[in-house]
């Protein structure tokens, strides 16, 4: 730790533990300024996440494509007479 005023580092002379804190008493190598600081221990307690949302069930028969007729795409297009000369993919 440095001085508070002459910035140079700094020994431990004393420490004394208290019910939340440990209090140092710290001197200057250089000037010989003598102060005390205060160190709290800061307890971080994790958080747990929210349990995902589970999944609606769906109703059995019921989908996406349901009032699709089954069709073949080729048949599609084979019926607009497209040769692949005129898409480009010859």
């Amino acid at each position: 730790m440095l001085c508070t005023r002459c910035k140079s580092t700094t020994t431990v002379i004393d420490t004394r533990r208290t019910d939340d804190a440990v209090r140092r008493k710290r001197r200057c190598k250089k000037c010989r300024h003598a102060y005390w600081t205060r160190e709290e221990v800061e307890v971080i307690l994790e958080q747990k996440k929210p349990p995902k949302p589970k999944p609606k069930p769906r109703r059995p028969g019921r989908h996406r494509h349901e009032g699709m007729a089954e069709r073949d795409v080729w048949d599609d297009l084979t019926d607009h007479n497209i040769s692949l000369r005129e898409l480009g993919l010859d």
